[in-house]
């Protein structure tokens, strides 16, 4: 009983910041957005699935490709979504080749990617001119 105060605790504190810090992304206010993450930090949060993919994606909206990446590194846990939103980061910023050697390390970490994974690899690919290479 216990563990599932604690698991559903965790669900309802991390989803407002999420939102939040998606709202961050959408308007560019990248202060905003910094100040929920070092808050997210400061309560003890920083683990959140849905909190880190917000902040990857926020922080790559506002042109901080390496805050972005220091998330998706530091992030307990990593899904589907998480490798999306990091690839897609360094795509829009012009990091196909790291963008790729992303894709190729989830691979060998046995992620299944999905039709999003394979179109922020070829979005990357196209930015760069590299669509050979992402076919």
């Amino acid at each position: 009983m216990y563990l599932i105060f604690i698991i559903t605790s965790l669900v309802l504190v991390s989803l407002p910041f999420a939102g939040a810090i998606t709202a961050c992304a959408a308007l560019g206010a990248l202060e905003h957005g910094r100040q929920l993450h070092a808050q997210l930090i400061q309560i003890g949060f920083n683990s959140s699935l849905s909190a880190g993919n917000a902040l990857i994606t926020m922080y790559a909206r506002c042109g901080v490709v390496e805050a972005a990446r220091k998330v998706f590194v530091m992030m307990s846990y990593i899904d589907s979504v998480s490798w999306n939103a990091m690839i897609a980061a360094l795509g829009q910023h012009s990091h196909a080749v790291e963008a790729l050697e992303l894709f190729d390390q989830m691979l060998q970490e046995n992620i299944k990617p999905d039709r999003i994974t394979f179109l922020m690899v070829l979005n990357a690919c196209s930015h760069a001119g590299l669509v050979k290479e992402g076919c």
